[in-house]
């Protein structure tokens, strides 16, 4: 079922006083994700800032929390609330007492809302949570009830990838819901399952589907991070994430695009930004497309032209005009 928020839900301990912090925080904010007992550790003032967002019916949230205590007990559990909550690391360092596990940087903790469990923010700590209902997991993975208190390595690539589709689509704006935010948390599971080993169909499934999505993502961020380097391409992209250049391909094609039109896309786009800056009017038209990514002057400039209708020097003379 699709929830129906307006919007993400939002706290931070910065808009009330020091002694109102924590039981703000505990009394009025947490019981929406889970009821929990916290406590801070050492003598600081207490602070934290949280996000909560729903896709479809996946949680998602984002915590950066000063040291303490978050405790799952007998008491807090009477709220009925058995959902599965996968603790994500971003940075600092946790620890789990079941199982008494340590949690660093991307590492990822099994938290199982139905079992008594104490997940410690021992410094400084930021997660990402992930919030899956007990049916849907046990669905996903069958083995689901025993992976309480369960590590996840960082070098596992599910949830390597994971963590970069959750920060790369952390600026998404999930309020209008709908199908979109439905495939979305339908990734989000499917990638929670692949690192915690499904097996059969659902694997099947999954790695068609959130693993597909997921390294989409990825793929899309290097060719925003690396277009303007003019040796890259889908073979420098598929070396760096362990794939194949065909893959790289075939995954943007999905889009309805080809990997070599968004590489070209990003570099004329920047090489109009360089024409059009004024600080840059004394720099050759052949330096600024070399800047851009492009080592053909020739095919910089039909590209140009075919692009935006006009040569690269017409544009540059009519915006100084």
């Amino acid at each position: 079922m699709t929830n129906q928020r307006t919007g993400p839900l939002k706290f931070d301990t910065d808009d009330f006083q020091t002694h109102e912090r924590l039981s703000a925080f505990c009394d009025g904010f947490f019981p929406r994700i889970v009821a929990l007992d916290i406590n801070k550790k050492g003598d600081r003032p207490f602070k934290a800032r949280a996000a909560l967002r729903m896709a479809g019916s996946v949680g998602i949230g984002e915590i950066v929390t000063s040291p303490a205590d978050y405790a799952r007990t007998p008491r807090t559990m009477r709220d009925g609330a058995d959902a599965f909550v996968i603790s994500l690391c971003r940075r600092g360092e946790g620890f789990s007492t079941f199982g008494d596990r340590s949690v660093s940087a991307y590492q990822a903790v099994v938290c199982d809302n139905a079992r008594p469990q104490i997940l410690t923010s021992v410094t400084d700590t930021a997660w990402w949570t992930v919030k899956l209902a007990r049916a849907r997991l046990s669905s996903l993975v069958p083995h689901a009830d025993s992976l309480a208190g369960f590590v996840l390595d960082k070098h596992n690539v599910a949830l390597r990838l994971l963590f970069g589709y959750l920060q790369g689509t952390a600026a998404i704006d999930m309020a209008d819901g709908g199908l979109a935010a439905d495939a979305f948390g339908n990734h989000i599971a499917d990638l929670v399952a692949l690192a915690l080993g499904t097996r059969g169909d659902s694997r099947k499934i999954a790695e068609r589907r959130g693993l597909r999505a997921a390294r989409r993502s990825v793929i899309l961020d290097k060719i925003d991070s690396g277009f303007a380097d003019a040796g890259f391409s889908a073979a420098s992209v598929a070396a760096a994430l362990g794939i194949s250049a065909r893959y790289v391909h075939m995954v943007i094609e999905e889009t309805g695009h080809t990997f070599s039109d968004l590489v070209l896309h990003r570099r004329l786009e920047k090489a109009l930004a360089l024409l059009l800056d004024p600080q840059r009017d004394g720099d050759r038209i052949a330096d600024i497309a070399h800047e851009a990514g492009f080592t053909d002057l020739s095919h910089f400039n039909r590209s140009f032209r075919r692009h935006f209708g006009e040569t690269p020097s017409g544009i540059r003379s009519r915006s100084s005009l």
